[in-house]
């Protein structure tokens, strides 16, 4: 699954015709339903993972609202270090905090050598490291939120 072209559809719902072409392109055919206000669905790999919320949920969240209609918006994308696809933003799994940051810039929070929180080509980068950041264990991309606005002053 083409990463770059999933975070294409941040914020768009599921049902939105050229997302869903997209899902079903890449073997997911599972969409999700229910009465959760958080669902998550991973790819045919299992090394992506797409969190879904609820549209009344993304709509109080974020400043703007969905992208399109329908009753759940992707809001996070979370890859994990098995992943073989391409990385966004040029990123590499061996990459240490320090090439992260290069290329990243400055993180807007850190805990310690472990997580880093970027904000970069308006997506907030959170990425997990290895003991003393020393390589990329995965990695979570989301859309700006007004949590984000709030405690990291983007």
């Amino acid at each position: 699954m083409d990463i770059e072209k999933l975070m294409q559809f941040m914020g768009y719902t599921a049902s939105h015709p050229e997302f869903d072409d997209f899902l079903h392109s890449n073997g997911v055919k599972k969409r999700p339903k229910g009465d959760e206000s958080t669902v998550w669905i991973t790819d045919t790999t299992k090394t992506i993972t797409m969190e879904f919320s609820a549209t009344s949920t993304y709509d109080e969240e974020h400043e703007a609202p969905a992208k399109s209609d329908g009753w759940f918006v992707l809001r996070a994308i979370d890859v994990d270090k098995q992943c073989v696809e391409k990385l966004p933003f040029n990123l590499n799994w061996s990459f240490s905090h320090l090439e992260v940051s290069a290329l990243l810039g400055n993180p807007l929070k850190v805990q310690g050598d472990l997580i880093g929180s970027y904000y970069h080509h308006g997506f907030v980068v959170t990425v997990r490291f290895a003991s003393k950041g020393k390589k990329i264990l995965s990695f979570g991309i989301t859309c700006r939120n007004k949590y984000h606005k709030k405690n990291l002053g983007i």
